[in-house]
């Protein structure tokens, strides 16, 4: 009897190590696949036109995206990145944007970016009369809601932002050109 059931404890480790690698495999072989199918033009192009669908959505102007690119492990890469203003003014041209996504929080209703890279920013941000808001309010108040004193749905944390070779010019355009 001890010699039966130690066979079948054997039998029983087998399986289970047997079904831990399957499983191992079909995670891998996802994500793989998963990189290969993000590397098609076409989809990357689409998964473009998503992102600046639902970030035009958000923010309530036009957005542009050209490209958008999935990476190992859990890197995310955005080229050509462009939001417009509330005047339909290019306000902010980003060429390229790279993120590292840490995927489990996602399951959590978290967006967890370790790191976030910006290349070559442009922002053009003005006041347009006195007393106004700025070009820029509109993103503020997008992301941010004061009357709202629940957890938002989506939790956003940035572990660290890294800026290379960026412009930002802010301009009173209600005010006389000084000469320079």
């Amino acid at each position: 009897a001890h010699r039966a059931s130690q066979k079948q404890n054997s039998r029983l480790i087998k399986a289970l190590k047997y079904l831990l690698r399957l499983g191992v495999l079909i995670m891998l072989g996802g994500y793989l696949l998963l990189l290969g199918i993000t590397a098609i033009p076409s989809v990357q192009r689409w998964l473009a036109d998503f992102a600046a669908d639902m970030l035009a959505e958000r923010v309530g102007t036009r957005v542009d995206v050209r490209r958008v690119r999935v990476g190992l492990p859990g890197r995310l890469i955005v080229d050509g990145l462009q939001v417009y203003d509330r005047r339909d003014s290019l306000m902010l041209h980003v060429p390229r944007a790279a993120a590292k996504l840490d995927i489990t929080p996602l399951f959590d209703h978290r967006v967890c970016i370790s790191n976030a890279q910006l290349f070559g920013a442009r922002a053009t941000l003005y006041h347009a009369v006195p007393d106004s808001a700025p070009n820029w309010q509109f993103l503020i108040d997008a992301f941010s809601n004061p009357n709202d004193t629940s957890s938002s749905p989506i939790n956003l944390r940035i572990g660290s932002l890294l800026v290379r070779r960026c412009q930002v010019k802010y301009d009173r355009l209600y005010e006389p050109r000084t000469p320079k």
